[in-house]
């Protein structure tokens, strides 16, 4: 019985956990070898080799990455017959299924060949006076991949192929019940010029999944999805930091929690933050039974996504938090504030009983502040409500727009009773004035 190893920097690494697992032969019953589970010093150590690595493959000509994909698919051509029949063993697939495993993996393979051409940006002149417009495509870092037992070369192909051709480093994490393809490809990728530290392969069981999935350096990734998707991103890494920024003076639209904080327990910071916010959460977390779920809605998370997960999916919970959180209560047929009379149903907007005009702009940005619900908006839910998300940084807009408003619905448009500035923030809608006693020097800014 042999003892199977970590590919990490190009070579292989002797499992240090002392942590095994079985590796049967299902045609046969008989165990094959061992398996090392790595331990979470062990997924670290992995991430930082590909981390020291990754810069100067992103910074290698795509044609000669693409080139090594190309020498890689020779060397498993000329090597199926082998691969296959290991494929077969481990897993049980006759050796046709087993060909067919490795094959439907190298046509991704040869997909991500292609490359040089599928990152060319775009650039457009004249875009608008005096614009010219361009994009770039570039690589997010170290990336990862954990993939199932069922196709041992196909997924974990299907993953590592475009990632690497694109420039980034790749830590596999394949099954720990057939481990020994996905070790071979590794080795191929070697031999086909790839630099150490690119293709990482780091076998294990839940403890390496859940490390590849709190890893800081693998998340970074999901800050550059967000960021890419038009959000703006603060990032923290641990309790006392996220604390102290949700408490700062810059409110955010919405939160992702991470349960898994390296110093502390996410439930206790998401029910210290509902003390006095109300502000979207959306939980991030590894546990995935129905039990934490309960325990973290119950602390007041409004959405929970159980890793690992599509950032596809992760954008599409943040957008529908977003919206939510700007929807007007359904119970709140009208509203009333000072003079003013608002029906959210049939959408007239009265003064001491007089009809106003509101232009189709006042109107949604009059509803995102009564959505608010007394509490502050920022500048950035006002303009991607009113105007959409290419739109948030044009603050100039609502500082006419609000004016607008103010000359419409105040009493007096220079001392704002209701519709409120918060100095570089956003605006806030009061039912009644903070103070029967206010005087232009206590008034908030108009602006």
């Amino acid at each position: 019985m042999g003892e199977l190893h970590h590919f990490i920097g190009g070579k292989k690494v002797k499992g240090a956990s002392k942590r095994f697992g079985d590796v049967y032969w299902p045609m046969t019953g008989e165990i094959a070898a061992r398996c090392p589970l790595a331990s979470r010093s062990e997924v670290r150590a992995a991430v930082e080799n590909a981390k020291a690595a990754q810069p100067g493959w992103a910074a290698t000509n795509p044609q000669v990455r693409a080139r090594v994909l190309m020498r890689f698919l020779a060397l498993v051509q000329r090597d199926m017959e082998e691969i296959a029949l290991d494929l077969a063993r481990e897993h049980g697939k006759v050796l046709a299924d087993a060909k067919g495993d490795i094959q439907r993996g190298l046509e991704v393979v040869e997909f991500a060949c292609g490359i040089p051409h599928l990152m060319k940006g775009e650039y457009t002149e004249g875009a608008g006076p005096g614009i010219d417009v361009y994009s770039m495509r570039q690589p997010l870092g170290v990336v990862a991949g954990i993939t199932p037992f069922n196709f041992p070369a196909m997924i974990p192909m299907w993953k590592l192929a475009p990632a690497i051709a694109c420039g980034n480093a790749f830590i596999l994490k394949p099954s720990e019940r057939d481990p020994s393809v996905p070790l071979r490809i590794a080795e191929l990728m070697m031999d086909a010029g790839l630099p150490a530290g690119i293709l990482n392969v780091v076998n294990g069981d839940k403890e390496a999944v859940d490390a590849i999935l709190d890893d800081p350096d693998i998340q970074a990734d999901l800050r550059r999805a967000l960021e890419a998707s038009g959000f703006a991103v603060d990032w923290v890494r641990d309790g006392p930091q996220a604390a102290s920024a949700m408490g700062g003076a810059a409110p955010y639209d919405a939160v992702v929690l991470d349960l898994g904080l390296p110093d502390g327990d996410g439930i206790a910071l998401l029910a210290e933050l509902r003390h006095w916010s109300g502000m979207p959460v959306l939980v991030l977390s590894a546990r995935s039974d129905e039990a934490d779920k309960v325990a973290a809605l119950d602390a007041g998370a409004d959405d929970y996504l159980a890793k690992p997960f599509g950032v596809g999916e992760l954008l599409a919970r943040v957008r529908a938090l977003l919206r939510r959180a700007m929807r007007p209560p359904q119970a709140m047929a009208k509203v009333g504030f000072g003079e003013v009379e608002v029906d959210l149903e049939q959408r007239p907007v009265t003064r001491a009983g007089q009809p106003v005009h509101l232009t189709p702009i006042e109107y949604r940005l009059l509803s995102l502040l009564i959505a608010g619900g007394g509490r502050m908006v920022t500048q950035r839910q006002l303009l991607a409500g009113a105007w959409g998300p290419n739109h948030v940084e044009h603050a100039h807009y609502l500082r006419v727009y609000m004016a607008g408003l103010r000359r419409k619905l105040e009493r007096d448009p220079r001392l704002p009773a209701h519709i409120l500035t918060e100095p570089g923030v956003g605006y806030r809608l009061v039912p009644e004035p903070l103070s029967a006693a206010r005087t232009p020097a206590s008034a908030p800014p108009a602006g």
